[in-house]
């Protein structure tokens, strides 16, 4: 396969991911605010939400290596799971409070109440991170597929 036909075929692809890694760092923007004016301060929120990019990223890339199946299909499969998720989470942010409220109680200590917080906001957004953290290998291993180009994840990854 020559050079400029693997390119045109790549081209799309980083196009693609590209534009799905602006959406999950909105995302992530978003989701950093939405916990803070939840929850009423802004730290536990930062690192909650971080934490859960991050853990969710490496917990999708882990289960995406045991799994052999079309990648392009589980990408558009979690694509969708990523935005109806994302979506769920205007409810599901505000209506964590009904949670962490009755958890905290009148004067919890702030450990307790870190720990509470970070807790629900981590598995509130755990799934839509862990999805995300698919896409890396599902789309490389799309590009991979109809290039076969050893290493492909660089010319992916630094667009995300």
């Amino acid at each position: 396969m020559s050079s400029t036909k693997r390119e045109k075929i790549i081209a799309p692809f980083v196009l693609i991911f590209f534009c799905s890694g602006a959406a999950a760092l909105g995302c992530q923007v978003v989701w950093t605010k939405a916990c803070a004016a939840s929850f009423g301060n802004e730290w536990p929120a930062v690192l909650a939400v971080v934490t859960a990019f991050m853990a969710g990223m490496a917990i999708g890339n882990f289960l995406f290596m045991r799994v052999k199946t079309s990648a392009l299909r589980w990408y558009a499969a979690l694509e969708i799971v990523i935005g109806l998720w994302t979506w769920a989470t205007a409810w599901l942010i505000p209506g964590s409070d009904a949670v962490v409220i009755p958890l905290l109680g009148v004067d919890p200590s702030a450990a307790y109440q870190w720990t509470v917080v970070f807790g629900v906001v981590l598995l509130t957004l755990l799934p839509a991170t862990t999805a995300m953290g698919v896409t890396l290998p599902a789309a490389t291993g799309q590009v991979h597929n109809a290039t076969h180009v050893p290493r492909i994840t660089a010319r992916i990854f630094p667009s995300q």
